[in-house]
């Protein structure tokens, strides 16, 4: 790889980065909110304060997915690199794999949640 593409590489590679650590913050903000509904649901009680907190999830997995589309060059330039002549492309993989179980978490318990309101609202 020439020298100004490893550096365009290099540079997406810190977009990314970047993107994804932030990205990590606001799915800890869903996990937490997601336990927060659980809790609700839990108590059969706060229907209002249900709603706002849906809401409010709703509101930061749109900026998940904002977050996502700006990052969509910088994915397709990295992702294109044959992963042993990209050095860099190893730098994202520990920081994807954390991205990944975290959705993974807030899965489950929506599965939970899921179950929860359909006993409350039986």
């Amino acid at each position: 790889m020439n020298y100004k593409k490893q550096k365009r590489v290099k540079a997406a590679v810190e977009m990314l980065m970047h993107g994804y650590e932030e990205e990590m913050n606001l799915y800890a903000m869903v996990r937490d909110l997601t336990f927060k509904e659980k809790n609700l649901l839990k108590r059969r009680n706060g229907t209002t304060a249900l709603y706002h907190l849906m809401e409010r999830k709703e509101e930061v997995l749109d900026l998940i997915g904002r977050i996502e589309t700006e990052m969509d060059g910088a994915k397709s330039l990295v992702m294109a690199q044959e992963p042993e002549k990209c050095p860099h492309r190893w730098r994202l993989a520990a920081l994807l794999d954390s991205v990944q179980d975290m959705i993974e978490d807030i899965r489950d318990v929506e599965r939970d949640n899921a179950l929860m309101f359909n006993r409350v609202s039986a």
